[in-house]
């Protein structure tokens, strides 16, 4: 019994020797170990025998988080701490964050509070917060709802989707949710960057003619999408898209105009230009007719095209510009007759299109790509 009574005691010793060398102390009741953050937001967490971790995250802002229920509190007033990635103070403890409450006086929320909590469920915003840094939920897989306070100046959910407070802006869209389609309300004009990114349920989406602008990377990583379905090609055609995972064609490769697959597609007259990546990996299509109206195909528009085949312009052309890799690994493309009006075609325009090489033959109407 003393040797078991002795053993217990040296390891106690033990025990609290490592604590004090790592900078923690303990008693029976708390621990208090020391986080290191940004110089900014140096503060201390602590955690009691309950699994509940606390400390602050703004100059009146403090936070806890009790890991049995996964709960995370932000209370006070004032905005939040700006963190870099794995720096904010919760983040040893990210995994067990699956609700986040939001206590009314906050008024910020920052771009990477929440990185890396894959489990984060659920999150409610009050109507105080008028700031929320960019893609401040993104890739949060299990992210079922966003719910915002119907009294919030700048912003709102809808179907526990985030959205400016106007509909205009499509924030984040709750990436957890099993539904295998999506439509964007008619009204929206853009899609925030990261706003669908890592969505792994969704196999189609419709998105309406009012949308203008995607921001970069919003359908990164969606690998389950198979359709995109539209109504209008001309207003598709003038869709700023951030990069090539901006636009959903970069997985879905399937291209549906008012519920019919685009293969012979035909630009419509008065369309002046087509987009950078605006029809970038859109397997169906098969051939496409250029009106005169249009003076400029940016850069990617046609990238990874691989059906695409062939490429006419009308006899009055008034195109100036091609962007460099417009269409390039468009491996069925092996002729193109480009209009005499083209005054400039930007590097790889047309690099690893079948046999194409990039150079060309002058006609009296148009420059020719050589086979």
């Amino acid at each position: 019994m003393k040797k078991r009574i002795s053993f217990l005691l040296e390891t106690l010793a033990l025990l609290a020797l490592l604590f004090s060398l790592c900078g923690i102390s303990a008693s029976a009741s708390e621990v208090s170990p020391s986080v290191s953050v940004s110089s900014e937001n140096t503060s201390e967490v602590k955690a009691t025998a309950s699994t509940t971790y606390s400390g602050t995250c703004g100059t009146n802002l403090t936070w806890s988080l009790d890991t049995t229920t996964g709960v995370l509190k932000i209370r006070g007033s004032g905005k939040m701490y700006n963190y870099e990635p794995s720096s904010v103070l919760w983040d040893p403890y990210s995994l067990s964050i699956k609700s986040v409450e939001i206590e009314n006086g906050v008024t910020s929320i920052d771009s990477d509070a929440f990185y890396k909590c894959s489990n984060l469920a659920s999150i409610e915003i009050p109507y105080s917060v008028t700031s929320i840094g960019e893609c401040a939920f993104s890739y949060h897989r299990s992210l079922k709802s966003i719910v915002v306070d119907e009294n919030n100046p700048k912003y709102k959910s809808i179907d526990g989707n985030l959205y400016s407070k106007d509909g205009k802006i499509l924030i984040q869209y709750a990436i957890g949710e099993s539904n295998t389609s999506f439509t964007i309300p008619e009204g929206v004009t853009s899609i925030g960057k990261d706003a669908f990114s890592s969505c792994d349920s969704l196999t189609s989406i419709t998105i309406p003619d009012s949308v203008t602008s995607i921001g970069s990377g919003a359908f990164s990583d969606c690998g389950s999408l198979e359709s995109v379905y539209i109504s209008d090609i001309a207003s598709w055609c003038g869709i700023e898209f951030g990069n090539d995972s901006a636009n959903p064609l970069y997985y879905a490769e399937n291209l549906y105009l008012n519920n019919t697959l685009i293969t012979d597609l035909v630009i419509p007259d008065g369309v002046t230009r087509i987009s950078d990546f605006a029809f970038c990996d859109c397997d169906s299509l098969t051939s496409m007719e250029i009106p005169d109206s249009v003076t400029s195909i940016g850069a990617s528009a046609f990238l990874w095209c691989d059906s695409l085949t062939r490429v006419t312009f009308g006899e009055n052309s008034q195109l100036t510009s091609i962007g460099e890799m417009a269409f390039s690994q468009c491996g069925s493309l092996t002729s193109v007759t480009i209009p005499n009006s083209v005054t400039s075609i930007g590097d790889s325009a047309f690099n690893s299109s079948g046999d194409i090489q990039e150079n060309h033959k002058k006609t009296e109407n148009s420059l020719q790509m050589i086979v």
